[in-house]
């Protein structure tokens, strides 16, 4: 089975302050896409950061067409 590739928007707020970050992730579920991006985008492994400094969370994932997936892998 080929591999799917997912777009992650993650969403992470520190206050009043509010980051949004994109990430293209391959993986075999949507569910674990999510997971893999919220990973890579905290330093601590983990959801909460810096003692709970930072609060990220997935505010959406779509897969891609492969053709899609294609191309961006291309340039990214």
């Amino acid at each position: 089975m080929p591999e799917k590739h997912f777009i992650v928007k993650i969403v992470c707020r520190n206050g009043e302050y509010e980051h949004s970050s994109v990430k293209l992730v391959a993986s075999d579920t949507e569910a674990n896409a999510s997971q893999t991006a919220l990973l890579n985008e905290c330093r601590d492994g983990g959801v909460y950061d810096l003692g709970g400094e930072f609060f990220y969370q997935v505010k959406s994932c779509q897969q891609l067409p492969p053709e899609d997936a294609e191309i961006l892998l291309r340039y990214l």
